[in-house]
């Protein structure tokens, strides 16, 4: 398993190396192949705290997030609403078989995330996925790197990740509507980050993303939450599992139960899984 330079300058910012409890393991989505490689501890393992410094910056970064205010029930505008909902997901993710759920990070996990992935001002980055812009935001607020853009194919998301971008007002941020696998100038980048959500359609649509990525002469880091990719067929030699990173609070211990889930509250995926390409 190769390490790059990249991985071990970002394990710089995080604690010690460890090996990953069972249920943690178990925890990570789509990929035999990666929980093989984590169980055998054949993967760099790294926790990141989330702390008081965060929750600081998290601070600023909240009020450029706030979505709109939730209609009533009876509300006119809560029936368009819905309908709005169907609208998308029939006409951009039922045919594909694709997952409209949204994977947003509460602020001060993205800013922990964002601040991980040890970003300087040469890296671009982009968020395959980003919902409401969450991370791309706390990546501009909280790293030197060069870009921070974001895609997501949910028109709606887009508008309110749009908004975020108008209210922080750096010319570093932007987001985009489309498909992550060809809706993307993939080259203008460097760095991408997928929490996609979709246990059936993920392999899929991160196997077109890894052919399109593995097309172009270029190297790249790709981090996946929660869930990996089985490294076969036309980009099996430039493709490498390199490091794994769980978040959890300043203080708590390394189990599961300490781990932060990156898809809201309660049970689900807690580890973050980086890919070098090159």
């Amino acid at each position: 398993m190769r390490a790059s330079k990249l991985v071990m300058c970002a394990l710089s910012s995080t604690q010690a190396l460890t090996r990953l409890d069972e249920a943690l393991v178990r925890s990570v989505q789509c990929s035999k192949q990666a929980r093989k490689a984590l169980a055998r501890g054949d993967v760099p393992v790294a926790w990141l705290d989330v702390t008081a410094a965060d929750d600081a910056v998290a601070e600023r970064l909240a009020p450029l997030l706030a979505g709109p205010a939730r209609c009533a029930h009876d509300d006119d505008a809560f029936e368009a609403h819905n309908a709005r909902t169907k609208r998308e997901f029939v006409e951009l993710f039922a045919g594909d078989g694709l997952d409209p759920a949204n994977n947003e990070l509460a602020p001060a996990t993205a800013v922990a995330v964002a601040r991980g992935l040890d970003l300087n001002a040469a890296d671009a980055f982009c968020d395959l996925g980003c919902s409401a812009g969450a991370l791309t935001m706390a990546v501009a607020v909280a790293t030197e790197a060069r870009l921070a853009h974001g895609v997501e194919l949910s028109p709606r998301g887009t508008e309110r990740a749009l908004l975020a971008k108008e209210r922080c007002g750096d010319d570093r941020v932007d987001f985009f509507q489309g498909d992550l696998r060809d809706g993307v100038d993939h080259a203008a980048y460097d760095v991408f980050y997928c929490g996609i959500r979709g246990v059936a359609s993920r392999p899929r649509v991160l196997g077109d993303l890894l052919e399109t990525l593995c097309a172009q002469d270029k190297p790249y880091r790709l981090v996946c939450a929660g869930f990996g990719v089985d490294i076969r067929g036309l980009y099996e030699d430039r493709v490498s599992l390199v490091r794994a990173t769980v978040l959890r609070r300043a203080g708590a211990g390394a189990s599961y139960a300490d781990a932060i889930p990156l898809y809201g509250e309660g049970e689900g995926p807690r580890v973050l899984l980086e890919y070098s390409i090159t």
